[in-house]
Order: C-alpha cells, then sequence, then structure tokens
C-alpha cells in the first residue's frame, strides 16, 4: 500500500495506483470540491521510476508520497504529470 498525502487529506492506494480509501475534505471553505474526488488512479510507477533515477540507484520504494510527486488520471482518463518543480527542489 502507499499513502500520498494532499492539503486535502489522505489517500490510499496499492501499489499499482488504484485508490482503495480517501480520507479528504469533499469541499473547502468557498465550496471548491476537492480535486482528488475525480482521479482514477495515482501513476506509482512512474513516481518509483523517477524516484530511483533521480538516486541512480535501486532502493526501496516509498511508501509515502506528496501529491505533488505523482501523475494521476482523472476519471475522464485525461493525465496529470507530476510536479517536476516541487520534485526537483524537494529532493
Amino acid at each position: 500500500m502507499r499513502t500520498i498525502e494532499s492539503s486535502w487529506g489522505t489517500v490510499t492506494t496499492d501499489d499499482d495506483g488504484n485508490i482503495l480509501s480517501l480520507d479528504v475534505l469533499e469541499a473547502d471553505k468557498d465550496g471548491n470540491r476537492c480535486y482528488l474526488l475525480d482521479v482514477a488512479k495515482f501513476d506509482i510507477a512512474g513516481g518509483d521510476r523517477w524516484y530511483e533515477d533521480k538516486f541512480k540507484e535501486p532502493s526501496p520504494k516509498p511508501s509515502d508520497f506528496d501529491v505533488l510527486d505523482l501523475g494521476y488520471w482523472h476519471n475522464d482518463g485525461h493525465y496529470e504529470e507530476a510536479d517536476n518543480n516541487y520534485r526537483n527542489n524537494v529532493y
């Protein structure tokens, strides 16, 4: 299992990125719907590849990610890329 943290809350996925549970706000104080409710699947494999490429060696795969670390597919099939600026500034 993988845990994905966001300012909206926490998402738990299996190792393939399929969502197992959501513990997120449904909307913010202004009534904006939480975008995580419209995510079909997270790109865990892409996150793992980036992590291994960055550190140039096979490493234990992270069990926790920030939501900005990962790309994901919306329910409509659109793919949202990971935030590479975030990745490169944090790691």
